[in-house]
């Protein structure tokens, strides 16, 4: 959980995604120790829905890559009228994070629905 952590810190917003191989155990793992920590440590869980919803920020199939939109030119430059150009192209790094923005935002709203019935499921359907 303390790498997970130490990610979150290092790429703290939504517009950067990355791949699964930069996370300390598979997704499936992560998964499974955040579920462990909700039981286990009561006053950690207002924290934790934001490290299970965390984990859709990362996709295999990105590999080393930091997808970051926020290095991305800003529009009404002269580099972000090329990356609007350039947006065309299948290899740009724009058209690169929107596809993989799109996966991650899917996955969002996946992990957001099965943190909630995790919760729900656990004794008395009480989820503090």
């Amino acid at each position: 959980m303390g790498a997970l952590g130490k990610l979150m810190e290092q790429y703290p917003t939504a517009l950067v995604l990355l791949g699964t191989e930069r996370l300390p155990a598979s997704k499936q793992k992560m998964k499974a120790a955040i579920k462990e920590v909700w039981r286990q440590y009561p006053k950690l869980r207002p924290y934790l829905d934001g490290d299970y919803i965390y984990l859709s920020q990362f996709q295999d199939g990105i590999g080393d890559a930091i997808l970051d939109f926020r290095k991305m030119p800003a529009a009404g430059t002269i580099r972000g009228a090329l990356l609007v150009e350039m947006t065309t192209a299948p290899n740009s790094l724009f058209s690169q994070w929107h596809a993989w923005n799109k996966v991650s935002m899917a996955e969002l709203e996946i992990l957001m629905q099965e943190w909630e019935e995790f919760k729900r499921s656990q004794v008395g359907g009480q989820s503090a």
